[in-house]
């Protein structure tokens, strides 16, 4: 089915249903990590911050769409480190969001996503890209993972009490 996707760039015409993923995606998150994300509000991705994300020269949102219908989003941002005491300078690409409705998931919408935020990469210059992924989410891994990413740290956790409220 991926055959017949297209990956451009988003649109102000596409918020609602880029919106739409990203409320897929923080439900996910809100069922797993319940402590960490509130119940997902209806509108997840505000308005006008789409729009700077859309307009930005530092920043790439693709949607994957087939038959007029948006199936998947991803949203990256090039992320500038210079002048650190402590750390080499570096452009890398951070990818901030994937979503795939679930009837398109698996069929080569997510890779297609990620090659095209891959190629904006390399015309920017950047040869580093990386994205931050939940422990619980093994598929998203396992995505990652066959798509030729590889684990660069690990961010641990551990629970001592409740939070203040």
């Amino acid at each position: 089915m991926a055959n017949n996707i297209t990956i451009r760039k988003a649109e102000k015409i596409d918020y609602k249903a880029i919106n739409l993923l990203y409320h897929q995606t923080y439900s996910l998150y809100h069922k797993n990590l319940p402590e960490a994300y509130h119940p997902t509000p209806e509108t997840v991705l505000l308005k006008g911050d789409f729009l700077n994300i859309i307009e930005s020269k530092h920043c790439l949102m693709l949607v994957a769409e087939t038959e007029s219908k948006i199936v998947g989003v991803t949203f990256a941002e090039i992320e500038d480190y210079e002048d650190s005491p402590v750390a080499s300078d570096y452009h890398r690409v951070e990818i901030y969001e994937l979503s795939v409705l679930p009837e398109y998931a698996k069929q080569g919408v997510g890779a297609k996503l990620i090659a095209g935020v891959e190629e904006w990469a390399k015309m920017q210059g950047i040869a580093d890209l990386s994205v931050l992924v939940y422990n619980f989410n093994k598929d998203e891994i396992d995505f990652y993972g066959s798509n030729g990413y590889k684990p660069y740290s690990i961010k641990m956790e551990k629970k001592i009490g409740k939070q203040k409220e």
